[in-house]
């Protein structure tokens, strides 16, 4: 089916697939807690199995979130009228009493920061010339009981460079896609490694336009008294002062380049107790 209904999107008419919620309960096993494979600050997401053996992510809103209600509404208006190959594909959505649901595209490798500061991490660092002759100190079975306990699914990838650079280049032509190749403009204002997934192919895709917001006609920047997104990330007249633009985006674009290419959090409490500023840890 599909929902049509402008009550449900915040009084904007908008067409799109509809799953029942017994189908989505069915594909998860009831939301099993073996089918959960992220939980955000809106609610928490499942694997599963639609119509035609195709695999999902199930975003589950967290019930009597009355603000994740808002984002949930937001992401549906926004994403039913994007297609980039670097944005995630929104697949359809349920409302169903106080449940609220979004169905995506199911993206083998997870999350950009698992390879950057997750438990990746050590097959990367095992790349490292200096760890080489560490690992030739390790017996078989030991080498093959740490990638047993790191998974198999996505940790079959390392960073190296061509690959860095290419999820850099593609989350910049997403980017640019919303800013300014879009019939709209649109400021996702939470850009970060946990928004970026990635497909088999190691392809990145901007997700979660919870917090984004939509700029019409000659409109170039705004201000909100509801600063949102994640410190760090955020650009200093956002925090300070509310105002926020496509150089919002940038910014935070700025911030995600460093991570990539250091493999270190910028953002992390140590480097802010160290680091006045990001110029001068750069």
């Amino acid at each position: 089916g599909y929902l049509s209904s402008s009550n449900e999107i915040g009084g904007e008419h908008v067409d799109f697939p509809f799953v029942s919620f017994e189908d989505i309960s069915t594909a998860t096993n009831n939301f099993s807690d073996s089918k959960q494979i992220g939980s955000g600050g809106f609610g928490k997401v499942y694997k599963g199995i639609l119509q035609g053996d195709n695999e999902v992510a199930i975003k589950r809103l967290s019930k009597g979130s009355g603000q994740g209600i808002q984002e949930f509404r937001n992401e549906i208006i926004l994403i039913a009228k994007l297609q980039h190959k670097n944005l995630v594909r929104l697949l359809g959505c349920c409302i169903f009493g106080d449940e609220r649901l979004l169905i995506y595209e199911y993206l083998p490798n997870k999350s950009l920061d698992a390879f950057l500061f997750g438990m990746c991490r050590l097959l990367i660092h095992i790349t490292s010339f200096r760890l080489a002759k560490m690992i030739s100190q390790i017996t078989n079975d030991n080498i093959l009981r740490v990638l047993f306990i790191f998974g198999d699914d996505t940790r079959q990838y390392v960073l190296d460079w061509p690959t860095r650079f290419q999820i850099i280049k593609g989350v910049a032509r997403g980017l640019l896609y919303l800013h300014q190749d879009s019939r709209l403009t649109i400021i996702h204002r939470d850009l970060k490694p946990s928004n970026i997934l990635l497909d088999s192919e190691m392809t990145p895709k901007i997700s979660d336009f919870g917090m984004a917001r939509i700029f019409g006609g000659n409109k170039q920047e705004a201000k909100t008294t509801r600063v949102v997104g994640t410190y760090g990330y955020m650009s200093p007249e956002y925090v300070m002062g509310g105002a926020f633009s496509v150089k919002s985006d940038t910014y935070s674009f700025g911030v995600l380049l460093l991570e990539i290419v250091s493999g270190l959090k910028i953002t992390s409490s140590q480097l802010v107790e160290n680091f006045v500023s990001l110029t001068t840890y750069v």
